[in-house]
């Protein structure tokens, strides 16, 4: 049997005969649910696993755990003996919870009868029980089975196999709701990004905007003209001024200590605040995230492929840059159809060398290696390779690599970049993927989350290998563009003598 599911109206209509306390205020006052919690409500009604992803203080923890006390009291009065989990980061904020949870069961007698409330659990009368855990602990929730599972602020778990540890305990009718900020700072932020940007998990993502939440605002004349045009660029993507005014005058001085980077974490109005790591990012989005189709066996390695060859146009561009696999500085090779600039394949690495990368370099390129359409016909002749133009940057360790790929034999375009050439392959690719041309790889994604220019100095700092082979690809085809096939040629001169003298006698006797 199905688990019952109460409809946002009826939980926004006993949110309203509820008392909390007011933040700003520490006064108890009616609860008058916001937009931001009405759409949490009707996240969760509508779909199963939900990945809420917010600014801080707008409510949606009350909201859920009031979502998860009327779930529990209509299952538990239904004959349903379910177990929720409601997982925070630390133990005080247990005590929290269960204050509220006490606070609610007591001014809503005529729901909650029956129900008990302790600093670990609710339990309800037919057996069923919502529980308090903290997703740090280092066995939390692992014994017995739950059908709904609530956590709070999961990049602050201090252990990173919480979640791993919960979801084999899930029965089949299940609920999971995480509502979260995402601060890159915390020791679960790369898990819980991971998370988000995974196209393959069944979450349902809701991203609630700072300028969403109707009680940040300030008047619009608090920023200047100046101000407000910094704020409504691609970069900073606020399209309400009194909104960004709360922001810029308010949030940021006063609420982040002046750190603009920390405020566009927990304060984001676009979801690649969320992933930023350093102030100045220079790629203002982050491409989308797709699982590879196949991956390619290359000298050893598997590299992940989004289009192989035979679903691509034939006319690839194949770009390495060159990295000395010490800590941060990875080489990485990425595969452009030059047709649609889709990323047809990609890896990266810290770990081989140069020789061993070339490689590596050398299979993809054979992957990639169409067989040579003969000008006549339009048809095959032969199988003659037509090798896809292979880019290298030939600065340092890059030379090594360019030494190795053309004694296997293969035909190597060398660049040599300067700081200046650098700024122009990696703004080349921040058109391209701010346009979204260019997607696919995580590895991509969290890079452009990691890339920054210091105001000052205009110097890069952060990952950037692949978006500088990202880079060096579109140069390339920008000088090299895709070339539509030819259309077959007829043969000239051919005559079918039949055809015309069935076109000019008359059949007799019903033939010839």
């Amino acid at each position: 049997m199905s688990l019952s599911r109460l409809p946002p109206a009826a939980t926004e209509q006993v949110a309203r005969r509820i008392k909390i306390t007011d933040h700003r205020t520490g006064a108890s006052t009616a609860w008058a649910p916001n937009e931001s919690q009405r759409l949490f409500w009707a996240a969760c009604h509508a779909h199963p696993w939900v990945f809420a992803a917010k600014p801080r203080q707008i409510g949606i923890t009350t909201a859920g755990q009031l979502d998860d006390l009327l779930w529990c009291a209509v299952n538990d009065s239904a004959g349903n003996r379910v177990r929720a989990g409601l997982f925070v980061d630390t133990d005080d904020k247990i005590v929290e919870r269960a204050a509220l949870a006490r606070s609610i069961v007591d001014q809503l007698p005529q729901i909650f009868s029956g129900c008990t409330v302790n600093s670990e659990r609710v339990q309800f009368p037919s057996g069923s029980v919502l529980e308090f855990h903290t997703g740090s602990g280092q066995n939390a929730g692992r014994s017995g089975g739950f059908q709904r599972l609530h956590l709070t602020e999961l990049p602050f778990y201090l252990n990173d196999t919480t979640l791993g540890a919960l979801i084999p305990s899930l029965s089949l009718d299940v609920g999971v709701i995480i509502e979260t900020t995402i601060d890159m700072e915390g020791p679960n932020a790369p898990a819980t990004k991971r998370l988000w940007r995974d196209p393959t998990n069944a979450y349902h993502r809701v991203f609630f905007s700072v300028e969403s939440h109707r009680e940040y605002r300030l008047p619009a004349d608090r920023i200047t003209d100046q101000q407000w045009s910094w704020m409504s660029s691609a970069d900073m993507g606020f399209t309400d001024r009194e909104s960004a005014a709360w922001w810029l005058a308010h949030c940021v001085p006063n609420m982040c200590s002046g750190d603009v980077n920390k405020a566009l974490r927990e304060y984001p109005q676009m979801v690649e605040h969320m992933f930023s790591t350093a102030s100045g990012r220079f790629i203002p989005v982050s491409p989308k995230v797709l699982e590879p189709v196949a991956y390619l066996p290359c000298a050893g390695t598997n590299v992940a492929s989004w289009v192989p060859l035979s679903s691509s146009s034939g006319q690839v561009v194949i770009a390495v840059d060159t990295g000395k696999g010490v800590e941060r500085d990875r080489s990485a090779v990425v595969v452009l159809d030059k047709r649609d600039l889709r990323v047809c394949a990609a890896f990266s690495s810290a770990s081989l060398d140069a020789f061993e990368f070339g490689d590596v370099v050398a299979a993809l390129v054979r992957h990639y290696t169409a067989p040579k359409p003969s000008p006549m016909m339009g048809v095959i002749a032969s199988p003659m390779p037509a090798q896809p133009q292979l880019i290298v940057e030939e600065n340092g360790i890059g030379e090594a690599m360019v030494l190795r790929l053309r004694q296997i034999g293969l035909a190597v375009a060398a660049r040599w970049t300067d700081e200046g050439s650098k700024a122009t392959g990696l703004t080349i690719a921040r058109q391209a993927i701010v346009a979204g041309q260019v997607y696919g790889p995580s590895d991509l994604a969290d890079e452009c989350d990691d890339l920054h220019q210091h105001p000052d100095t205009g110097n890069f700092k952060g990952r950037k290998d692949l978006i500088m082979a990202v880079g060096f690809a579109l140069l390339a085809i920008r000088l090299s563009p895709y070339q539509p096939p030819a259309a077959p040629r007829q043969r000239e001169g051919h005559i079918d003598g039949l055809s015309i003298v069935r076109a000019h006698i008359r059949p007799r006797h019903g033939g010839w």
